[in-house]
């Protein structure tokens, strides 16, 4: 009875409360494990010291790429292929370097809307050509009013309160108006800047809007299989195979577990993490507890007082981990800096989180990374990326839609 009150107050220390926030996953049988004290059920094969399958014993498995370090690839639409034009960017780059991000952006883009089943027509009789969607320029449409065109492109602010679309060839101005009269709000979230599919027709010199939509996603799989040989993710590709990675997953399905908001200057998060970590030490660790910031409840401020109770803050977390050994020596650790904590304020990518505050908390641990925001973390086949930001609001807010 005392053991089943004691996961009670685990769930409802991690779960219930609102910080820290926890997802666990795909640890559904901890209570057994912790009630039981043996290992979880969902484990087929615990990693051994020597084994291929344990997840710190290659760089291969688990590596985290920090935002500068994203390989980068242009695609040519020429060619045909992704390129790498350049080694690495400049802080202070170029005008022209503006102009050439949204033309990458596009022909990278509309590569992939191209692949679409939808737009590729299987035989080039005119029966088969209505099956599929045929993607007009903004020059094509000149001299053709009245004309229903499929068009690929960005959309502007050119002249003050009125939206254009953009590409390659040109621009026109939008009219909205047809489509605010058949729906209250459109399908979507449209910002400044974002590619968009829109059907309508010309009059005036002005593209009456009737749709409007966002290109349409492709699977890693689908990716994978028209660019093979491009490593587009980033990391160092791994030298087993995919059938042995898979195996490896299957072998150590033991969780990554993410935290958010992890407020270090308040004792009943430090409590819930302790509680947290004492419910894994009756199991088989996980492969990496993934902290995201803020890291304390207050903006962090250069130069106030709070520098050193920041640090003590880390050190006390590394002091934590330390009391549970197979923890600290089995899995991986990321820190992803939020946007109160040290030094990035206002600017993305923002930085790992210095040395000085982190040294005491890297030294207690075997398997520890302090990386950027956002950043890429790859385990194994599962490619993951990590964003510490309210994009949700930031999109509303800048909104030319009503959504």
């Amino acid at each position: 009875m005392q053991q089943n009150r004691r996961f009670s107050n685990f769930r409802r220390i991690i779960f219930d409360k609102g910080r820290p926030l926890v997802e666990l996953a795909p640890l559904k049988d901890l209570v057994a494990a912790v009630i039981s004290g043996t290992s979880s059920g969902l484990v087929t094969a615990a990693a051994m010291p020597g084994d291929p399958a344990k997840p710190s014993s290659g760089s291969d498995l688990f590596t985290v790429i920090d935002a500068f370090d994203v390989p980068a690839w242009w695609y040519d639409p020429g060619k045909k292929i992704f390129t790498q034009p350049f080694d690495g960017g400049d802080i202070l780059s170029s005008a022209e370097s503006k102009a050439a991000l949204f033309r990458q952006r596009y022909d990278l883009l509309k590569q992939r809307v191209m692949r679409n089943e939808k737009f590729m027509p299987v035989s080039f009789s005119d029966q088969e050509k209505d099956r599929f969607y045929k993607l007009s320029t903004v020059d094509s449409l000149q001299g053709r009013e009245g004309e229903r065109f499929l068009i690929f492109g960005m959309l502007s602010q050119l002249e003050e309160g009125k939206l254009f679309l953009e590409d390659k060839a040109g621009s026109i101005q939008l009219d909205f108006s047809e489509l605010s009269s058949r729906q209250a709000a459109v399908n979507g979230l449209y910002t400044e800047s974002c590619f968009v599919l829109i059907d309508g027709y010309v009059e005036d010199g002005v593209l009456k809007v009737e749709e409007i939509g966002l290109p349409p996603p492709e699977s890693k799989e689908t990716t994978k299989s028209a660019f093979p040989n491009v490593n587009l993710f980033g990391g160092q590709p791994s030298l087993r195979t995919e059938v042995q990675l898979r195996a490896i997953e299957v072998a150590n399905d033991n969780g990554i577990i993410v935290m958010s908001d992890v407020w270090l200057d308040k004792q009943e998060t430090m409590d819930a993490l302790s509680t947290l970590f004492e419910g894994f030490s009756h199991s088989t660790p996980p492969i990496a507890f993934i902290f995201i910031g803020d890291f304390a409840s207050k903006p962090f401020v250069p130069g106030s007082g709070e520098t050193a109770q920041y640090r003590e803050n880390m050190t006390a977390l590394g002091q934590l981990i330390a009391g549970f050994p197979e923890i600290a020596r089995q899995s991986q650790f990321v820190f992803v800096p939020g946007n109160n904590d040290p030094w990035g304020q206002g600017a993305l990518p923002k930085p790992p989180i210095s040395e000085y505050f982190t040294k005491r908390l890297a030294s207690r641990l075997a398997n520890v990374s302090f990386t950027t925001n956002p950043c890429r973390i790859k385990y194994c086949t599962h490619e993951i990326v990590v964003f510490r930001e309210d994009l949700l609001k930031r999109i509303r807010r800048n909104s030319v839609l009503p959504p």
